[in-house]
């Protein structure tokens, strides 16, 4: 159900309202002002922008602007309504994500239809999102499509009888839609002895033995890996920030040979700066990652389908597909993600040091606090985990 997508990071963080990502460059907020200003697919989106009312709430409690006019006098009338300042505050983000995704694909939120309103959830859901979240985005979402039907001249290409009827977190892959479990030893020796080359192998155990999402190996550049510290710079899509993975000491070996003499031995232009390129030119893609831990898993002999999901004749639509349901299998980039997490546990590490490696640990503490948890944890993970050799030798 997923394809590529490389701007995911850039719709998902979007900046508060005043410009922070076109300030990058820029001379002055007054400069950034015109930036955006002239980088709107909304024909209403100037004219609103420029509203006293939208202005004043903006300026006082709102941490995100739209570059949608329907949005602005969406996000202007329901602060006049009796909700609370962080519900306008969530509604700001809410609408910021979904109309700078719409931007990305060419798209105002009037011309959007259920086709790019179902793929946003697709990639919404890639940042492991739990279904309380995909229902509260879907609500903002179905009452924004509602106030243009009431309240706005132009008509919507869809509707938020469509959005309901259509989009479900049951139909996708959100962080409580399936049951994860990890890999035993024994799959995990069957699954890696399955992998039919290098490349792969790499994949498959910085997965296992480091823990990243499977966007975040797809984004992984040779500068991040730092050999020598045994440290690994990782994009958390989730959160939208950075993290560093361990790395232990034989996947450290291997990567090192990896990346002084077999990647280079693929003839890999000079300029490409991806750990793991693509025969084509840039990154492996998402899919790519998902379908050699797919093949691996069903040659090992333990891939199987623990789920269907029915479509709708509309889903089939959107989709462009005959299938009458879709598939959910046992072992996915995911599953890799939780038998990471498995390992450190039988190695004896703490759930609080288990969290920090799979960047889950909170930074709302002061920075002394948060930099003195994090050294103990290190110290912890590298005295306590050996990675894969303890556990299928």
């Amino acid at each position: 159900m997923t394809k590529e997508h490389n701007r995911i990071p850039d719709w998902y963080r979007v900046e508060p309202y005043f410009g922070c990502e076109s300030l990058r460059g820029q001379e002055n907020e007054e400069t950034t002002v015109e930036v955006e200003l002239t980088n709107s697919n909304c024909n209403t989106f100037a004219d609103e922008r420029s509203r006293s009312d939208w202005k004043r709430i903006r300026d006082s409690y709102l941490n995100h602007e739209p570059r949608c006019g329907h949005a602005i006098d969406y996000l202007v009338r329901n602060a006049d309504s009796k909700i609370s300042i962080e519900t306008a505050k969530d509604q700001s983000g809410y609408m910021a994500r979904f109309v700078e995704f719409l931007y990305n694909r060419d798209k105002c939120v009037s011309s959007a239809e259920l086709a790019d309103v179902d793929r946003f959830f697709v990639e919404l859901c890639w940042i492991d999102i739990t279904d309380s979240t995909f229902l509260t985005y879907r609500k903002n979402i179905c009452n924004l499509f509602h106030h243009i039907e009431l309240y706005r001249e132009e008509e919507a290409e869809t509707s938020r009888a469509l959005i309901i009827d259509a989009i479900d977190p049951s139909d996708y892959e959100t962080e409580e839609g399936f049951e994860r479990r990890a890999l035993t030893a024994k799959q995990l020796k069957k699954f890696l002895n399955a992998v039919t080359s290098r490349r792969n192998l790499l994949i498959i155990r910085i997965a296992v033995e480091v823990g990243p999402r499977n966007r975040d190996i797809a984004k992984l550049k040779i500068d991040d890996v730092d050999l020598e510290n045994q440290r690994v710079n990782i994009t958390n899509t989730k959160s939208g920030g950075n993290y560093s993975g361990y790395i232990p000491s034989e996947l450290t070996m291997l990567l090192r040979r990896w990346i002084e003499i077999e990647r280079p031995s693929l003839g890999v232009e000079d300029s490409n700066e991806y750990l793991f390129p693509s025969q084509k030119g840039g990154r492996l893609g998402v899919n790519q990652i998902g379908r050699i831990v797919h093949k691996a898993a069903d040659r090992a002999g333990i891939q199987r389908e623990i789920d269907k999901i029915p479509l709708s004749e509309r889903q089939k639509e959107i989709w462009g597909t005959d299938k009458d349901y879709r598939s959910v299998y046992r072992v996915d980039v995911h599953t890799l993600r939780h038998t990471f997490n498995e390992l450190l546990a039988k190695s004896g590490v703490s759930r609080e040091a288990r969290s920090f490696a799979l960047d889950h640990s909170t930074t709302e503490v002061t920075k002394e606090h948060y930099d003195e948890a994090r050294e103990r944890h290190w110290n912890e993970i590298e005295e306590k985990f050996s990675g894969l050799p303890d556990f299928i030798d």
